[in-house]
């Protein structure tokens, strides 16, 4: 206790407080017990007891004028855009910055005081004079060391100086961190390298803290801003919503998942999960997605090493007189991928950038090309093997280019694995960045081949419906007009991944009792297509259809249910619009299950 009535000087808190109540006697009338807010420090629980005390301040009116000139004048740009309007109202209604703080650690505020003088100024000290800024010869102060004659004390002569307590908050030594970590204030080869930087990445949480005040220093010492973009991420929280913070203890370990999963799938899950700007909710099963792509990968690449690996000579460039549909395609779409990854990368939409590249290679190229492409070396045409092979290495070098940012460790290893660091770079990290080719785009190609997959999609639909084992060919009958001479040129696609053992196209067909059937819209140049899986000695058809019976009737129910429920005045009263949009979103999900359950039992009645 301080500044109190002497008999309570230097006590604790607590024990003056039993002391003021002994001391009432006969005055006090009663006490009790009530509950209210009590602050306490998050680290060691103690409670935080509010004191005047002298502070140092920074005037910050000049300074955030700097700071706005920055966005305004100099061209600093925000991403999302949003923040830049959060930012600019809080120097517009800055206030002065104390810069004081009373704690253990930190850098010492360089101001002493007059030990001797009996002259007190309004903060209650003697004369002071700061210890960097004084007349030449007369002082410099080094920690508690004097290295030149220390002046006298203009008001009593003595020499007898003491150092402020208190230390610089953090900030204050932090917003002057992109120069001074470059040897400032020297012209420094470093300096003049790398100020001004191109790019901050940092939280919401630190915008007034840091990233201001380092926009605020950078114009006021160099004048000159300290980076060109300012890019905002979301801040990590744990299921449930809170903060993840090691002094919450609730963090998950990045070393940990590391160990377990690698760095790579721990940025690629990241970058893929957060949306731009938004707080990220995080749990360790949520890495699997970015492992699991890094073995796609990882399993892609050394499947095309191996095969290259069995041909006697290099694959020379590929023949574009030659190219099939799904070559044409495939080509099409990287630069599609192209155009739309750099779109992204260019303005800080990680998540995008993540989402394109994890469709292309996993299900573009792996799924859908790398199937077609063995099919497509087992020609004996020598120009199709050549072809194949040749854009096989082609598309893994580009998509190892536009991965490396987000998966820097397995791109590099993959690279020199590949060979690419002997024929094209030494390291991806120097490798040029891929660039649109627009002789490869083929529209055209794009949409014969988008046939092609609706004909295998549905086909699989069809086996999966009515559990038709994947070991057993089965017959599809196509009946179709127009555009059915891409069947038959790629009949051998069709019947290897559809596991069809016979393909019929006719533009009259009689469909065989206890078929399957799926509708192809027309697109394009094409006609509607009509799909038939005759299902006789495939499966056992009475035991389908009261297999789907009991699905139709269990998707009944729980679609009358969600009906009856969002029927229901009082629900929709009460409940909140996100919760009603969620349980009408869940009706039409439910409503589509059932409607292709219910097709699917008539169409084996």
């Amino acid at each position: 206790m301080r500044s109190v009535p002497g008999a309570y000087v230097g006590m604790d808190r607590f024990e003056a407080r039993k002391r003021v109540v002994e001391d009432l006697g006969e005055y006090l009338v009663k006490t009790e017990d009530y509950k209210h807010s009590v602050g306490h420090c998050y680290r060691c629980k103690t409670v935080i007891e509010r004191r005047l005390s002298p502070q140092w301040f920074v005037k910050m009116g000049p300074l955030a004028k700097l700071g706005i000139e920055a966005v305004e004048k100099d061209g600093m740009r925000f991403f999302p855009e949003r923040w830049t309007k959060i930012y600019l109202d809080w120097l517009h209604n800055i206030r002065d910055w104390c810069i004081s703080r009373q704690i253990w650690w930190g850098h010492r505020i360089p101001v002493w005081y007059c030990g001797t003088c009996e002259k007190i100024d309004l903060q209650g000290h003697g004369e002071w004079v700061n210890g960097r800024y004084v007349e030449p010869g007369m002082m410099v102060i080094e920690a508690d060391r004097m290295k030149t004659a220390a002046p006298p004390c203009p008001s009593c002569g003595g020499y007898k100086w003491i150092q402020d307590e208190d230390v610089l908050d953090t900030w204050f030594s932090s917003w002057l961190w992109p120069f001074s970590t470059l040897g400032w204030p020297e012209e420094t080869p470093d300096l003049k390298t790398h100020y001004p930087t191109s790019v901050l990445v940092t939280g919401q949480d630190i915008i007034f803290f840091w990233v201001a005040r380092m926009v605020m220093a950078g114009k006021f010492f160099m004048k000159r801003i300290p980076f060109r973009d300012v890019y905002i991420h979301g801040i990590i929280r744990v299921e449930g919503g809170k903060k993840m913070s090691k002094s919450l203890g609730n963090i998950i370990d990045p070393l940990e998942v590391i160990d377990r999963m690698g760095a790579d799938a721990l940025r690629f899950s990241i970058a893929h999960m957060t949306s731009e700007g938004q707080d990220l909710y995080l749990s360790e099963n949520k890495f699997l997605l970015g492992r699991n792509f890094a073995n796609k990968l990882w399993n892609a690449s050394r499947l095309i090493l191996d095969k290259l690996a069995q041909e006697t000579d290099k694959p020379l460039p590929f023949n574009p007189k030659f190219l099939t549909v799904p070559d044409r395609w495939i080509l099409s779409s990287f630069q599609d991928l192209v155009e739309a990854v750099t779109r992204a990368l260019e303005g800080y939409r990680f998540n995008e950038m993540s989402r394109l590249l994890h469709q292309f290679i996993w299900h573009d190229f792996c799924d859908w090309y790398l199937e077609i492409a063995k099919l497509q070396r087992e020609d004996p045409d020598s120009i199709i093997l050549n072809n194949t092979n040749q854009i096989l290495l082609t598309l893994l070098e580009g998509t190892l280019k536009l991965l490396h940012p987000l998966m820097p460790f397995i791109t590099e290893e993959l690279w020199k694995k590949m060979g690419f660091s002997t024929q094209v770079s030494p390291t991806v990290m120097l490798a040029s960045w891929p660039r649109r080719e627009p002789a490869w785009a083929d529209p055209q190609a794009g949409e014969a081949f988008a046939q092609l997959q609706r004909v295998i999609t549905e086909t699989r639909n069809i086996r999966a419906t009515f559990r038709v084992p994947l070991s057993q060919k089965i017959s599809l009958l196509i009946q179709g007009n127009r555009g059915t001479g891409l069947l038959s040129t790629y009949r051998r696609v069709i019947e290897r991944l559809s596991g069809v053992r016979e393909l019929k196209v006719e533009s009259r067909i009689e469909r065989p009792e206890g078929s399957a059937v799926s509708h192809l819209a027309a697109s394009g140049e094409f006609d509607a297509w009509e799909l038939i899986v005759p299902l006789a000695g495939l499966v056992d058809l009475s035991k389908e259809r009261e297999r789907i019976r009991k699905e139709v009737e269990a998707l009944s129910l729980r679609v009358g249910a969600k009906r009856k429920r969002l029927s229901d005045s009082t629900f929709r009263s009460k409940a909140p619009p996100e919760v009603i949009a969620e349980e009408e979103e869940s009706l039409k999900e439910l409503e589509a299950e059932l409607a292709k359950w219910s097709e699917s039992l008539r169409q084996l009645q």
